[in-house]
């Protein structure tokens, strides 16, 4: 997200996003979709749906994302500067 803000953010006042986490995802059976689950090692991160968006929303407040009141949504200005991204780990 860091990476994407920096590369796409000029020219933009605001960043929307939605957090989700991969591990939620629809699980296909295309062999490709398969190799990339288990490379991210999604099986072995949390089940709570509930708890593991709550981390992840943590995360991209780090970023400086705020939660639009009653929404799923976060959104952040692009005027604010980007932390640095080794303190965010």
């Amino acid at each position: 997200m860091h990476h994407m803000m920096k590369r796409f953010g000029p020219g933009t006042a605001l960043v929307a996003i939605k957090p989700f986490p991969l591990q939620f995802e629809h699980e296909s059976s295309n062999e490709d979709n398969k190799k990339w689950r288990t490379e991210l090692k999604l099986a072995q991160l949390p089940k709570n749906e509930r708890l593991a968006t709550k981390k992840l929303s943590e995360y991209y407040g780090k970023l400086g994302f705020r939660r639009i009141a009653r929404t799923s949504y976060m959104v952040r200005t692009t005027e604010w500067v980007l932390p640095d991204i080794e303190r965010l780990v």
